[in-house]
Order: C-alpha cells, then structure tokens, then sequence
C-alpha cells in the first residue's frame, strides 16, 4: 500500500487504468483487464499483452506478490521525481539535503 502511495504522484497508474486497451500506459507493463486480488499465479485477462503483472507493485495483489516495478516505470518514477525536484527546489538551498 505504501509503495502505491508513493509511486501515483510520481507518474504511475494501476497497472488495470487502461484495461486491455493500455493498461497503465507504460511499455513494458503487460495490460491487465481488470484489479488481481490475492496472488492468482498464471493469470491472463488480456488476450495479446502477456501474463497481468500480479507481481507488480501497481496492482491490488496481496503483499506478498508484489515485488516489482517494470524497468519503463522506473524510469517514468526517476523522470517525474527529477522534474518536480527541479520546479521545487529551484532557488531553495534546502533542497541540496
């Protein structure tokens, strides 16, 4: 839960936003139809995009399943965290800390 909270300002959207039609919009994220719920190992709810990401942070799976973010969320997460430092801090000293 925690690791959702922190990632939606940062760019990211569930990984089942967009349904089969995008997903959460990024890549390498195989769409999902639908939220997983507990870790449904083998799941496909998506005809062309690949297994859903049960595993990824971005889905409602159980703790215990999730343990990843896409190498294209990552970056995604760095290129908003690195624009909202540099509109923030611009000018504030406090922001080298």
């Amino acid at each position: 839960l925690l690791c959702c909270m922190l990632s939606s300002p940062r760019g990211l959207y569930h990984t089942f936003e967009g349904r089969c039609n995008g997903g959460d919009g990024v890549a390498d994220t195989p769409a999902e139809n639908e939220p997983a719920y507990g870790c449904p190992h083998g799941r496909d709810t998506c005809s062309a995009s690949g297994l859903d990401p049960i595993y990824n942070f971005m889905d409602y799976t159980d703790d215990a399943c999730m343990n990843e973010f896409t190498a294209d969320q990552t970056t995604k997460m760095d290129g908003m965290w690195s624009m909202y430092r540099s509109t923030s801090c611009s000018g504030n000293e406090d922001c080298d800390n």
